[in-house]
């Protein structure tokens, strides 16, 4: 049996009509959403952060985490969406994008009915490359800790201390807690990794959605360049976020983003 963590943030006041939901990123847990789902509530937005299965608190069906593919991934995001009404806005973290593009491929094969969405967020999605990117980077400067963790299959290498984890994640790591930090950090499937490092195909949605993606201009892990297809194949602009790295949820910024994204929102009608 699986549990599947989840985070809530409710508004002060009555709810806006949307609700939102948010999923993670990968070497991630739901406590990774707590700095944006609050903003993002104060804006008066009920928002859920639905985590992935063996992270943070949810648990593993299949034993532990180095099982699990990138399907299994899909699935209790999906899960969750299917008993939202109405269906809420997405926001998607890293390489929840792709999860989402997943999801949205599967309804044509009636997987799963999540029916269409109103509208999609992208926060540093992950573009065809996936994460060669970020591999290249690790292996440039860290060249022993880079080629381990590739050679002996732990990912957990390349973010064990909080120095790491903010380089990687965090373009300004001035007055975050580090080590408070480093709580929402943690070890990651394999096989997921090693997948997504290969690269992926992005496919056809069956649903055009009004969307955004935004990426941190300093972006270890997505950069702008290996974003801006993922743009280009939703067919909006790439808006690059300046001094900022791959972790758009985290405090620094946050507050400002969620008031943009309340804009963006109310302009769709959907406020």
């Amino acid at each position: 049996m699986e549990t599947i963590e989840i985070q809530r943030f409710e508004p002060p006041g009555s709810a806006r009509p949307r609700s939102l939901l948010i999923a993670h990123d990968l070497f991630r847990n739901v406590r990774s959403t707590a700095p944006l789902g609050a903003a993002l509530a104060r804006e008066g937005f009920s928002v859920l952060a639905v985590g992935l299965p063996g992270h943070g608190e949810s648990t593993c069906h299949k034993g532990e985490l180095g099982f699990y593919n990138f399907e299994d991934y899909v699935g209790p995001i999906a899960r969750r969406l299917e008993r939202i009404e109405p269906r809420p806005i997405v926001v998607t973290h890293g390489a929840a994008s792709l999860f989402l593009c997943r999801i949205l491929e599967l309804r044509k094969e009636k997987a799963f009915h999540v029916g269409d969405l109103p509208a999609a967020i992208f926060l540093s999605p992950l573009g065809p490359e996936g994460l060669k990117p970020m591999v290249r980077g690790l292996k440039r400067r860290h060249p022993l800790d880079g080629r381990l963790g590739w050679m002996q299959k732990q990912a957990y290498r390349w973010v064990r201390t909080p120095q790491l984890a903010a380089e990687l994640f965090l373009s300004n790591p001035q007055g975050v807690d580090l080590a408070e930090y480093h709580r929402t950090v943690q070890d990651e499937s394999w096989r997921v990794v090693a997948s997504l490092a290969r690269g992926r195909e992005l496919p056809p949605l069956y649903q055009q959605l009004p969307a955004r993606v935004l990426v941190g201009a300093d972006s270890r892990v997505s950069p702008p360049a290996s974003t801006r297809p993922f743009a280009e194949f939703l067919g909006v602009p790439l808006e690059e976020l300046p001094q900022r790295g791959h972790d758009l949820l985290a405090a620094p910024g946050s507050e400002a983003l969620a008031r943009d994204l309340t804009a963006w929102i109310e302009r769709q009608g959907l406020g």
